[in-house]
């Protein structure tokens, strides 16, 4: 595989579901997860999210054998 883009680490395309929180609170919210990396998530949802803005993310497994990836940005 050739890889030319110039980052630390290789960005993954997802299009998953994916919840996530603010930090500061306890209600989860759902997202469509476009991709992830070693160092940054990129989603849509409906609901403003600021850059910079601390949120824990949760992306369920498509399959029973892996578990949930959670995250803190």
């Amino acid at each position: 595989m050739k890889y030319d883009e110039k980052r630390d680490f290789m960005r993954t395309n997802l299009d998953s579901e994916m919840h996530y929180r603010q930090v500061d609170s306890n209600q989860f919210n759902l997202a469509k997860c476009i991709s992830l990396s070693g160092a940054g998530v990129s989603f849509i949802t409906s609901i403003i999210c600021y850059e910079g803005e601390a949120l824990e993310i949760k992306i369920p497994p498509q399959n029973v054998i892996t578990h949930v990836l959670t995250a803190f940005v």
